[in-house]
């Protein structure tokens, strides 16, 4: 990994002066935030942007081979970045009151395979990844009061517990983390600019308002990209302390009673973050004033994105802040009823793990599109188990053709089969750069095993059509089907299927002998090569001779070296008459 996944807050993320920071809970105690010495509590000044530091995000310079489905464009278009290989992308995390259940997993395993298939398939590209948790909202207050403990100790409990579910569902993890709760000066100032600019105002009990009549036509391109979209639960549309319209939002929240507060220098000089501020301060602070990529849940698409496009704009004077907005669909049960904490329908991500493990959850995922809805139900799970049990079937059976365990006849000539995994391989590619086309590549796996089942049928003993057991099998075929089946396993994110150690794991915990796999095969290939190179002919003529009429194995045999198994990881050094192999990766 690039840069190790850490937690960043004001002046490890930005450079700035440190600060001393509490957030009062005042259901327990009075108190206020406190800032080291030198830090005023006075509006901090606007930020200066000079004209050339403005960027349009949709002119977007360097494509990507990826084609993706962006939200805000309602359509499929090259994924680009505003710098030669460097992808920036911010997503959204989760409200850290409650455990979080496999419908929020489901989210995060979408965008999980999308990074992975993004580093595989480009390998010059560099992903910059930060993920936002809101650590102080309505709902973790109300968890606080519930429970009678202090607010941050409910969102530092859930924090840790949604961190240890990503590494349990083999989630990679984002380079940074962002809480709110460390961003409260820049999201103070964010607000005094957007007031400056004529973008929000204050009223009498200190809170401020997004302006969207000022911001005019722009406010509400995403509206009508998402049936599913939330009506914001914080703010209602009520027009009461001077809020101008149901439209306008609030940026920053007035202090009430029993809730913590920070200081501001608005109205009561008192309040909190408003829920849409939060990304956008949290990602400008990391990545300035553009940002490449956007993710999260498709429920986020209005009102939380279109307000985060539409501050970040105000705020830079910019008129797109993010290159390409990609959103998740939901995990819903039959009947498209969504799962949801307050639905009370949900199932948690430790309780699942209890009866099927990650890889059941993760295969559930690929096998639908990321951002269609997908169905939990007792069917699903049963055909993701079924599928998962056809990849291990087919590991199991390429590893005991290749130890000599498995007995087996070609029904057909190779080539046929060579062509069809050619074929495979360069379809499963097209379909993952297609927007992450894995339902289609799935297809394509299947399919291809399917193919080399029918080529490779059971040895009948008591069959006298062959005297020798798998004597007529291309164990280069063999290995080259069984390196394509796991590389995608391993590319996709299941912990089952791996090349990164000389040992597969299977379905039921158990491991797969791989190093064994690759030395009978480095055997075979040795014995090929003394073969072709005539190594036990005595006469020197009639040696040269043989070596001529078999030229093509000896090609062969160091293109498998050469090609096959070096870009696998399995480094072969020849030594006359004998061969070794080590691992490379």
């Amino acid at each position: 990994m690039l840069f190790p996944t850490v937690r960043v807050g004001l002046a490890a993320a930005c450079g700035c002066r440190s600060y001393k920071r509490k957030a009062v809970n005042t259901h327990r105690s009075v108190g206020r935030l406190l800032f080291s010495s030198g830090t005023s509590l006075q509006e901090e000044p606007a930020t200066k942007i000079s004209p050339e530091s403005l960027y349009d995000s949709s002119k977007a310079l360097y494509n990507t081979p990826f084609v993706i489905f962006d939200t805000a464009k309602n359509g499929k278009c090259k994924l680009s970045t505003r710098r030669p290989n460097i992808l920036t992308w911010y997503s959204c995390g989760p409200t850290v009151y409650d455990s979080a259940h496999i419908g929020h997993a489901s989210s995060f395993i979408r965008q999980d395979v999308i990074r992975r298939i993004l580093e595989s398939l480009d390998k010059d590209l560099t992903i910059i990844q930060v993920m936002g948790i809101t650590d102080i909202d309505d709902k973790i207050i109300n968890r606080a009061n519930q429970t009678g403990k202090e607010w941050n100790s409910v969102g530092k409990h859930y924090e840790q517990e949604f961190i240890e579910d990503l590494k349990n569902l083999n989630v990679i993890q984002p380079h940074i983390f962002t809480r709110v709760s460390d961003y409260i000066p820049q999201i103070i100032g964010f607000v005094g600019n957007l007031i400056k600019g004529g973008y929000a105002y204050p009223v009498s009990d200190g809170s401020v308002y997004f302006d969207t009549e000022k911001f005019g036509s722009r406010y509400g391109k995403f509206r009508q990209a998402n049936s599913d979209s939330q009506e914001d639960e914080e703010d209602g549309t009520e027009f009461a302390g001077g809020k101008k319209s149901a439209k306008d939002f609030a940026v920053w929240k007035g202090a009430k009673p029993g809730e913590p507060f920070w200081e501001s220098p608005w109205g009561t000089g008192k309040g909190r973050p408003g829920w849409h501020i939060e990304c956008s301060v949290m990602a400008t602070q990391i990545f300035g004033p553009n940002l490449d990529l956007h993710t999260g849940g498709k429920d986020l698409i209005f009102p939380h994105h279109e307000n985060e496009e539409a501050q970040c704009c105000a705020h830079f004077d910019s008129s797109s802040w993010t290159s390409h907005w990609l959103h998740m669909g939901h995990l819903h049960f039959k009947g498209d009823v969504k799962m949801s904490k307050s639905l009370g329908n949900t199932v948690s991500i430790s309780n699942f793990l209890i009866d099927y493990s990650p890889d059941v959850l993760r295969i559930m995922c690929i096998l639908s599109k990321y951002r269609k809805n997908l169905e939990y139900s007792q069917d699903s799970i049963d055909n993701a188990k079924k599928v998962l049990k056809k990849f291990h079937t087919f590991a199991n059976d390429t590893s005991s053709i290749l130890d000599g365990s498995k007995p087996v006849n070609t029904t057909a000539e190779d080539a046929a089969l060579w062509t069809k995994l050619e074929s495979a391989r360069t379809h499963l590619k097209a379909s993952l750069l297609n927007d992450f086309d894995t339902p289609e590549a799935v297809k394509t796996l299947m399919e291809f095993i399917s193919d080399f089942n029918r080529h490779h049928i059971p040895h009948d003993s008591s069959s006298s059509s062959s005297s020798s057991t798998n004597s007529n099998v291309s164990y280069e075929l063999v290995l080259a089907s069984r390196i394509f089946a796991l590389e995608f396993l391993n590319l996709v994110g299941f912990q089952e299927f791996t090349l990164d150690s000389r040992k597969s794991k299977g379905g039921g915990g158990h491991e797969i002998p791989y190093e064994n796999l690759v030395e009978k095969f480095v055997q075979f290939r040795n014995q090929v090569r003394s073969y072709s190179l005539a190594l036990n002919e005595p006469d020197k003529q009639l040696r040269k001779q043989k070596i001529g009429e078999r030229a093509e194995l000896i090609t062969a045999c160091d293109n498998v070296r050469n090609q096959l198994l070096a870009e696998n990881g399995v480094e072969i050094k020849d030594h006359g008459k004998s061969s070794s192999w080590s691992f490379t990766k």
